[in-house]
């Protein structure tokens, strides 16, 4: 979780550049991680997503979410010393006059599966930013050793 985000009044948008993998061990080679601000977890997001593996592509849209997918990591089950990597922007973060966007440009490589995604969405809600947390998609389990989350803010 990134707190106190108030500090980062000068700053117009905020980024994230992260490396994670998930310590989920059951057979899964991946999870999703998602993203909730200020701790709203009611079914509060939208989001949309586009992704590719190379030789297909999907996409997805819906209303109503808890959080926000931000993409896929891989999990203990994947090949070893494995991460996702992502570039996570926060557009508009201290603003409270309009809902704050997310976009997420994603990739992980887990066995075999190789995946580039897209992704975007809005919490629907006018409140500024003051905190961003993120989860490995089934909440029980954590990110490893070596995962890590770098705040930055753009001007």
């Amino acid at each position: 979780t990134f707190s106190g985000l108030g500090a980062y009044s000068d700053y117009k948008h905020l980024q994230i550049r992260m490396v994670a993998r998930s310590t989920y061990p059951n057979s899964f080679d991946k999870v999703t991680f998602d993203i909730r601000l200020n701790g709203v977890s009611t079914n509060s997001y939208s989001q949309h997503g586009l992704f590719g593996t190379g030789s297909s592509v999907v996409s997805e849209n819906g209303v109503g979410y808890s959080a926000m997918s931000g993409g896929n990591i891989p999990t203990n089950f994947a090949t070893a010393n494995t991460f996702g990597a992502s570039v996570i922007d926060i557009l508009d973060f201290s603003s409270s006059t309009k809902n704050t966007t997310i976009r997420s440009f994603n990739g992980y490589y887990a066995q075999s599966t190789r995946r580039v995604g897209l992704f975007s969405g809005f919490l629907n809600d006018t409140s500024a930013v003051t905190s961003i947390t993120f989860t490995e998609g089934s909440t029980v389990y954590g990110f490893t050793a070596g995962s890590r989350f770098s705040l930055i803010g753009v001007k």
